[in-house]
């Protein structure tokens, strides 16, 4: 399979595009789809942060069709907005153990005036599911996810594990993610699901994660990227 990374930033922003606008629409499509298949309907799987955020797509190039999607959403987009940073939110749920150690491991990259992100929304298409590219997908979001970070100098990444599909050890283990919680959530939106703060200094990612990055580096090289606000776009 042929495939094409397509980075959409700020798809509110560059609504009159009309091949941001074709994307975005297949995104939603394709996320609810994605999400039901595993919350079988009970799940919004978008935010008010989902129309400004940074989107990565991975497009298989025969059908032109969202094989898997993911995204990042810069602290300082939602403050551009006023909007609330998704993280804070999750946050607004944990114990003061937990606020305390979350606060500690953002307050270095904010000493320094750098940006933090939350990074979510990974879904992948359920027509690709059971064809054998499970790995093969893995390997190519820790590729891209990767390369998006350092396209916008990002090094604080923020996210949330949810322990019922595995996320949890597959970014600590294939990531190096570390938790700042001891203790597991559940929120409104998802109550069945077990959830765990994460985080990474992407300085800091383990080696399986860099070699990943080299081996899929011709995909992310060959993006298509819509960025067309060049007050938004990354130095």
């Amino acid at each position: 399979m042929e495939y094409e990374v397509i980075v959409l930033d700020d798809p509110f922003g560059n609504i009159k595009n009309q091949e941001v606008a074709k994307r975005f629409t297949q995104l939603i499509q394709m996320k609810r789809d994605g999400y039901w298949s595993k919350h079988s309907g009970r799940y919004l799987p978008f935010n008010k942060e989902d129309y400004i955020c940074t989107h990565v797509l991975l497009i298989d190039k025969d059908s032109d069709q969202i094989v898997m999607a993911f995204k990042i959403c810069r602290k300082s987009i939602c403050e551009l907005y006023g909007i609330n940073f998704p993280m804070d939110d999750y946050m607004s749920s944990a114990n003061d153990i937990d606020k305390a150690k979350y606060k500690r491991f953002i307050k270095p990259f904010e000493s320094l005036g750098e940006d933090i992100i939350y990074s979510g929304g990974w879904t992948v298409n359920p027509s690709y599911k059971g064809k054998g590219l499970s790995n093969e997908l893995k390997d190519i979001y820790t590729c891209i996810h990767y390369h998006i970070h350092k396209r916008f100098n990002i090094n604080c990444m923020t996210a949330i594990g949810v322990m019922n599909f595995n996320t949890d050890k597959f970014f600590t283990n294939d990531w190096g993610v570390i938790s700042f919680t001891g203790t597991v959530y559940n929120f409104k939106a998802c109550p069945y699901l077990d959830c765990i703060f994460i985080g990474l200094d992407m300085d800091k990612v383990v080696q399986k994660k860099l070699d990943m990055a080299d081996k899929y580096k011709y995909l992310w090289d060959a993006r298509v990227e819509f960025i067309e606000d060049v007050e938004r776009q990354a130095a």
